[in-house]
Parts: structure tokens; C-alpha cells; sequence
């Protein structure tokens, strides 16, 4: 699916439902993240979709662009259209820079950068925005079977 027809596949009607009193509500994370390697964003996006971004019964993590190489426009634009249905927006970039100009239009989106060089510190960040838990105990059986994709 494009980015274009996930973000509207995922209306602000589909914000998950008022947490009890007492609890701040879950705020609903929109993300764009981008890799360096195809490899890095496969692994990314093979340990996000059965955690994060298949969960109908509670979507608090939307994908609204992925790629490889730098950010582009449309990312910052995705970002900009989501944080006007009422989602926090975050740029998630692995091992990749974004150049001064890219940068100031992230900050007019008011739209957050999360850079990171380190796979599972990505990965424990974004999870942990949409009050997700972290992929700690996963990361560590697969190391320890020697698998290399997670259940």
C-alpha cells in the first residue's frame, strides 16, 4: 500500500478509544522512517507490522512512508497531514542525514526527528512513543536460537 492510502486508511475515527479515568489517553504515533539499506528497513518493517502496524483492535502506530536513503518532502508532508487528524509525528531515520533545508521544514511541520545509528535503540524509541513494549525479550531470544526474523 502507498503511504498515501495508509494514512487514509487510518482517520481520526480510528484513534484507539479514551483510556480510563485517572490515565493519560494513548496518543495515536504517526511515523515516516527511513534507512540507509533496503536490509535495515526490511527488519524494520518485518518487527514493526505484527506489533505495531497490523493491530486493528488498537493502531497506535501508523506508517505513513517508508524508504531507503535521505527524507523527502512528501515524508515531511505525510507527517505535517497526520498531525492535523490529531497524531503526534515523528521522522525515524536509520544510519541516514538529512540536509540543513530538510531540517528547518521539520521544524515548521513541528514534526519531530528521532535519528539513530543503532537498529534496536530505533526500535525500543518508537515502540515505547506509542506505549508499545520494547523489543528487549524478542531481541534477545532470536539471539539466542539463532534466528534471524521475529515470530
Amino acid at each position: 500500500a502507498s503511504a498515501r492510502s495508509v494514512l487514509r486508511a487510518a482517520p481520526a475515527e480510528r484513534v484507539p478509544p479514551p483510556a480510563p479515568a485517572g490515565f493519560p489517553p494513548p496518543k495515536p504515533v504517526a511515523v515516516a522512517v527511513r534507512a540507509h539499506t533496503a536490509g535495515e528497513l526490511q527488519a524494520l518493517l518485518d518487527f514493526l507490522r505484527p506489533r505495531a502496524l497490523e493491530r486493528e483492535d488498537d493502531r497506535r502506530v501508523v506508517l505513513v512512508s517508508c524508504g531507503v536513503g535521505a527524507p523527502r518532502e512528501d515524508d515531511i508532508e505525510l507527517l505535517r497531514q497526520a498531525r492535523k487528524l490529531g497524531f503526534e509525528a515523528s521522522l525515524y531515520t536509520l544510519n541516514t542525514r538529512l540536509d540543513a533545508k530538510l531540517l528547518q521544514r521539520l521544524r515548521e511541520a513541528q514534526v519531530r526527528h528521532r535519528p539513530y545509528a543503532v537498529f534496536y535503540e530505533l526500535l525500543e524509541h518508537l515502540l515505547g512513543s506509542a506505549g508499545l513494549p520494547g523489543p528487549a525479550r524478542e531481541l534477545a531470544r532470536m539471539a539466542d536460537d539463532g534466528t534471524t526474523r521475529p515470530r
